[in-house]
């Protein structure tokens, strides 16, 4: 008999917790259902289209990742190995639903063998007990049998990942730490929700001081320009929307720190928000930059243009303190060893178009040129935070490009 699982919840969004039970799962049933409860009374964050196209994102992702281990470095443990490789033999193994009404109906009418739930080691135990009573009363009226099977969260750093944290981090801007929890389209799709409010915020501040009869019409311009930059940032593997969040992050940190004025980080946002959205192309950052002018209607403001212009990988030094601290953010990555690897990946998905070598050779010549600066980073702070790591990432990655060769 095909054993079924059911494993229901919001989802909203999926995060690397709900994966690990979903790859549990994969090493104890022929077939994995993912059921999204809909519930009219709960406003969520994603419609449920959304949240299932989230869902087989991250699959795809999780698969990406595995095959691109050797170039991430990630570590897969023998359960997610199994769950990777019958991914990408059966991807019909896992699939997404939407149902309505209480659970153990839609699991029967799924033809389920098995109810499955998520546990964590803390706080989940008597809720999941009392949630199990509740389906075996509501299943015997039903005359119905289905296991109900409490699945443990198998990873200590995942215990506490719940999709409300997810959401709570980034309303508050701390993307980084929300990347570790959600897989890379997940992330991006946060991104495309919550900066959205932190762009018209910005840009509201930047036209504020224009005259009335430009500014009847104020707020349909910034949505026009929101449009136009998340659709240039589309769903590309790194220079994203979730980069842009990863240095506003990093921003918001050292404003703090400094006490930036104002002026100085609205300026700085600005330049964050338009700095890649041209990119791998011929000066892709003077592109770049001609879109944020053309988003403001002025004339060319040479403090924005000396600050995105910083971020031009052979550019010469940056003019003035804040350029200094783009062009710092923007290379941040390099010394992150938490995120080096989807960093890398995501590189290489964007040049996917290349064959290996010819990739390789690129590549190559752009690590090559990192390693051989005398530093990094130009500010001290950053330096001391990321230099190291960064050389160490570098080098790690110079290895295995020329291993390919």
């Amino acid at each position: 008999m095909k054993r079924i699982a059911f494993y229901a919840g919001s989802f909203d969004p999926f995060t690397k917790g709900h994966l690990a039970i979903v790859c549990q799962a994969l090493n104890m049933y022929d077939q994995v259902i993912v059921a999204i409860g809909r519930h009219p009374e709960k406003r969520p964050l994603f419609d449920a289209e959304t949240r299932i196209l989230l869902i087989k994102k991250s699959l795809g992702d999780f698969v990406k990742a595995y095959r691109s281990r050797l170039l991430n470095s990630y570590y897969f443990s023998p359960v997610q190995k199994n769950a990777a490789e019958r991914l990408m033999m059966f991807p019909e193994c896992v699939t997404v639903v939407v149902y309505d009404g209480l659970t153990v109906d839609a699991a029967v009418e799924y033809e389920a063998t098995d109810l499955i739930r998520g546990e964590r080691p803390i706080g989940d135990h008597d809720v999941e007990q009392q949630l199990a009573t509740i389906n075996r009363q509501l299943l015997d009226v039903r005359r119905q049998v289905l296991n109900q099977v409490l699945i443990p969260v198998p990873a200590e750093e995942l215990f506490y990942v719940a999709s409300s944290t997810v959401k709570s981090l980034c309303e508050v801007g701390e993307y980084i730490a929300a990347m570790r929890y959600v897989m890379p389209s997940v992330h991006r799709a946060l991104m495309g929700h919550y900066l959205q409010k932190r762009y018209q915020t910005m840009a509201r501040a930047c036209f504020s001081d224009g005259p009335e009869d430009e500014l009847r019409d104020l707020a349909a311009d910034i949505a026009s320009c929101w449009r136009r930059l998340s659709g240039a940032y589309g769903d590309r593997g790194y220079h994203s929307l979730s980069h842009v969040g990863y240095c506003l992050n990093l921003l918001d940190i050292q404003a703090r720190k400094e006490g930036l004025s104002r002026e100085d980080k609205l300026l700085l946002e600005r330049a964050v928000f338009y700095h890649d959205i041209v990119v791998n192309e011929a000066e892709a950052e003077v592109r770049s930059l001609q879109m944020a002018l053309k988003d403001r209607d002025e004339e060319a403001d040479e403090r924005l243009a000396e600050i995105i212009l910083a971020t031009v990988f052979d550019a010469s030094s940056p003019k003035n303190c804040l350029a200094e601290l783009m062009h710092d953010i923007d290379l941040a990555i390099l010394g992150d060893t938490a995120n080096y690897g989807a960093y890398v990946q995501g590189v290489r998905q964007e040049f996917s178009w290349a064959g290996t070598r010819k990739y390789a050779e690129g590549r190559l010549n752009v690590l090559i040129n990192l390693r051989g600066r005398n530093r990094l980073y130009y500010r001290d702070d950053f330096d001391a935070m990321f230099g190291e790591d960064a050389k160490q990432n570098i080098c790690k990655e110079i290895a295995f490009w020329q291993s390919r060769l």
